[in-house]
């Protein structure tokens, strides 16, 4: 596949950096509901905490499912055994329930505002520090939200106060940005609030939103700005912990951190190429240094990894114009005031950070042929789903979507028309960076080419994708757009039927393969055989529905063949099986 790659040279939020080497940790904040505690035994006691988590924020700026053994801490808002605060461990066996949601999902994603019951051990420090609860049972009581997100304020909006914290080098004193320009990019009514209003389908709102200090005189930070950069051989980062420190303590004296989601950190000069947004200190927190915050698209970016957003790439990890946190420069608009505005995150992305309720959600059966509508997810003006998920098998799924040109998805790559249906292959299992559950575009090319138009289909087994797992796809199925209208898609999804074949009963002379009839909706199987290393002399012989094997006679000893077999129907024919080598015996009576 030629394509050609777009990578920006501007944001690279290099989520691998190691900070400090610190090891990764989280905070969950727990409203706390009930609390049993069982006679000690050896320095512990059995604990059972039921309640509902409210937030799940993590220190280290990758958004990922902690590993077993990993610490975390609790917050409790009722003391226990005279402790407001617990180290969590989860405990080498620890289990997740219901299963289905734990299942290739990230712990914050899992847990976030969900009603649960974790039961564990609790031990005392013999030396101070924090009492350590071992869990090793989390179970989510509803498999619906029962809160929507850092603060409940009693309502479906999420209140996410934003604190933006301009500070200057002690030895860079100019590039200072007015006030103003802060409090209409990132102020409780500004640019970024009406963007993330939008986008979530007003589920989050910046209400209470403050820029420090309100002198309108950045902050003078301690050091110098070359004693905020980690040189290495190839490379200069910031330093994200020093920054973090500094930059805090001087607002700190103004405001009480606590009250607040999210923490920005804008610096006055260009420390390096790149921003960041994750996590730190227990906080969701960006750094935006110099010029970046000239440009809505990377502040913005940097806000939806605050918030949990992935990336979602094509090929390269920024080229997918239909995702925020892929491609944010690909698919913007122009503002007289903050340079360029980008467009929605994908609804992967808005599905993991919980803006998605079930009722705007469908999952399609994986058997038969389906039909159903999708609402734009741009403006999703009318009841309906806006998210379709196809799950074929254990470790992957297919989500949909269906995009408009309409508010700030008004900038996307489309060629004439209105609207598109995007595809994103999801993969559960982690991938060979470590980096966990990501989404891949589908398409000829991350922009134009993702546009699913109507009459399009999308024959699984025959794309060619980047990121496929090691594993022969049996997936076996097509995407039909329909039809489309100004804000609705119809799109058909059908399961076409699939067949194994294996090696069966041989002699000198003969010998049989069989397959699985793994499916009933199949007129015949098609069968197709070549001597190893001629392709071109390949026979096929077409079997009939319910059969499950074929043998072959007349032949030499010795005699080699490639197979491979598919089922078929009045749509067409599933995917080819692998293939496998199989034929006559040198010599001997007949054996497997």
């Amino acid at each position: 596949m030629d394509t050609k790659l777009h990578r920006p040279t501007t944001v690279d939020e290099r989520r691998g950096v190691r900070l400090r080497n610190v090891l990764v940790a989280a905070v969950l904040a727990l409203t706390l509901l009930g609390v049993t505690e069982v006679p000690p035994a050896r320095g512990e006691s059995s604990v059972r905490v039921e309640g509902v988590v409210n937030e799940v924020r993590f220190t280290n700026g990758d958004i990922r499912n902690p590993i077993k053994g990993e610490e975390l801490y609790l917050s409790l808002s009722e003391p226990l055994g005279g402790a407001s605060t617990l180290k969590l461990v989860l405990g080498r066996s620890v289990k997740v329930t219901p299963a289905h949601l734990a299942a290739g999902e990230d712990l914050d994603h899992v847990l976030a505002s969900r009603r649960v019951i974790a039961s564990g051990s609790l031990s005392q420090p013999s030396r101070g520090g924090l009492p350590v609860f071992t869990a090793d049972h989390i179970q989510v009581k509803d498999d619906a939200s029962v809160g929507t997100g850092f603060d409940i304020s009693g309502g479906p909006t999420r209140i996410v106060p934003l604190l933006t914290v301009l500070c200057r080098f002690n030895d860079q004193l100019d590039n200072q940005g007015p006030q103003s320009y802060f409090e209409g990019l990132l102020g409780p009514n500004g640019l970024a609030a009406d963007y993330w209003k939008e986008a979530t389908y007003d589920q989050v709102s910046f209400a209470s939103s403050k820029v420090v200090p309100e002198s309108g005189s950045w902050y003078v930070l301690p050091s110098k700005m070359s004693e905020y950069l980690i040189v290495g051989e190839d490379k200069t980062d910031m330093d994200l912990v020093k920054l973090y420190d500094d930059c805090t303590k001087l607002a700190a004296q103004d405001v009480n951190l606590d009250n607040f989601g999210i923490v920005n950190l804008m610096f006055n000069t260009q420390l390096v190429n790149y921003s960041f947004g994750g996590g730190w200190g227990g906080r969701r927190v960006t750094w935006i240094p110099g010029n970046h915050w000239k440009d809505a698209w990377i502040v913005l970016h940097e806000l939806g990894h605050a918030l949990g957003g992935l990336h979602s790439p094509f090929q390269a990890e920024y080229d997918n114009a239909w995702d925020l946190e892929s491609g944010a420069n690909l698919a913007t608009q122009p503002n007289p005031i903050y340079g360029n505005v980008p467009q929605h995150p994908n609804v992967w992305n808005k599905d993991r950070s919980g803006w998605i309720g079930p009722e705007r959600k469908v999952a399609v059966p994986t058997q038969g042929t389906t039909t159903f509508t999708l609402v734009s997810a741009s403006n999703p003006v009318s009841p309906g789903p806006i998210m379709a998920t196809i799950k074929p098998d254990g470790f992957h799924s297919y989500i949909l979507e269906f995009r408009t040109l309409e508010g700030y998805d008004a900038g996307l790559p489309f060629g004439g028309e209105s609207g598109a249906v995007i595809i994103h292959e999801v993969f559960d299992d982690p991938d060979p960076k470590g980096k966990g559950p990501r989404a891949v575009l589908l398409g000829a090319d991350g922009g134009v080419g993702a546009r699913w138009l109507e009459g399009d289909v999308l024959k699984r087994w025959e794309l060619n994708t980047p990121y496929v797992p090691n594993v022969y796809d049996i997936d076996g199925f097509l995407i039909r757009v329909d039809e489309i209208s100004a804000h609705t898609a119809k799109v058909t999804v059908t399961r076409l039927p699939y067949s194994l074949v294996e090696k069966g009963v041989r002699s000198t002379t003969a010998y049989a393969v069989t397959w699985d009839d793994i499916t009933d909706v199949e007129t015949d199987f098609m069968l197709q055989y070549w001597p190893v290393g001629h392709p071109e002399q390949a026979e096929t012989t077409l079997r009939p529905a319910n059969s499950t094997s074929y043998i072959r006679a007349g032949l030499q000893p010795g005699q080699e063949f490639v197979h491979r077999i598919r089922a078929c129907n009045a749509i067409g024919c599933g995917p080819w099986s692998p293939e496998f080598v199989y034929g006559t015996k040198d010599f001997g009576i007949q054996t497997k």
